[in-house]
């Protein structure tokens, strides 16, 4: 009898009663490079090696968040535990790094600056309101999915606290979540919405350069890393990613409020593991200090 490949198991799998079609995209969409690799290897010849190959070679991949490397394990997880195989130990590369990198309140302020005075061209005002969301605390992937309509909404509807206004935009993405921006970083992306050219796609971010054959659709993801370089590169910065302006505003929040409300504010449906794993553990800064009392004592 012929071996079961990888490529039929999974495609069982896709098929297996209570799936949804989301659940299903998100699957294909997790195993797509793992299956070009090794669907057509044996079941059988999967190993414990494999599976560790291939998560040290995701670990590596340029772009990869903790998040991002997270999500692909757990799919795997739920994949080999629906196969019944027990032969793999899915590593753990990232979600306890040795070094948690955040922006630090002078790039971001440097970045707001640099923001502030992009707005020669409309494509300098595209990526300026990009990068000030970013310091909001959204994900690359709330940003890519922002309608023109929301936005407007948003800007069309401040909220006063203490006499001052802000605006509450709420976004979709892998995981939906509201952005509260203040008179500064609304200003720079209302400057954008205002010039923004009409068209049919209702994504707010869209490729502006004329002849180009995606003109006025949405941005690729690569148009977006190269958005973020240009606008540090303006700021006299390292290369800020948009986890680490995440972390910076989890931090914080952590620090001057407490962890829950930052995990809310970021849009944590965890809870709070992710900020004490990722942006800020007091119970860690405590226990650091403390050494150092204690070599004083």
């Amino acid at each position: 009898m012929e071996e079961e490949t990888l490529h039929d198991a999974f495609a069982r799998f896709l098929d297996a009663p209570g799936r949804s079609p989301a659940t299903k995209n998100k699957f294909r969409h997790k195993f797509k490079m793992f299956l070009e690799e090794y669907g057509q290897t044996a079941v059988a010849d999967i190993t414990p090696a494999t599976i560790e190959n291939w998560f040290f070679f995701l670990e590596n991949r340029k772009g990869y968040s903790e998040g991002h490397l997270a999500f692909h394990r757990s799919c795997h997880k739920t994949f080999w535990g629906w196969l019944g195989l027990d032969i793999v130990t899915i590593p753990r590369f990232s979600e306890a790094p040795p070094v948690i990198t955040a922006a630090t309140d002078e790039e971001i302020r440097r970045l707001l600056i640099a923001c502030r005075h992009m707005w020669s061209t409309i494509h300098q005002q595209r990526d300026a309101a990009m990068i000030a969301l970013g310091t909001a605390g959204l994900r690359r992937s709330n940003i890519q999915y922002i309608n023109a309509s929301e936005a407007q909404h948003a800007l069309n509807h401040p909220i006063d606290h203490n006499g001052r206004s802000y605006y509450v935009l709420h976004t979709k993405g892998k995981q939906s979540m509201e952005a509260i921006l203040d008179e500064e970083r609304a200003t720079i992306l209302r400057r954008y919405v205002t010039s923004r050219p009409a068209t049919s796609h209702n994504r707010l971010f869209i490729n502006l350069n004329q002849g180009h054959e995606r003109y006025l659709e949405p941005l690729t993801e690569k148009a977006y890393e190269k958005a973020r370089i240009n606008v540090c590169k303006k700021a006299g910065i390292r290369t800020v990613t948009f986890q680490e302006m995440r972390r910076w505003l989890g931090t914080k929040i952590a620090s001057t409020k407490n962890i829950q409300i930052a995990a809310q504010a970021l849009g944590h449906k965890s809870g709070v593991s992710v900020i004490l794993n990722h942006y800020y553990n007091p119970d860690k800064t405590l226990s650091q200090t403390a050494v150092l009392d204690a070599y004083k004592s």
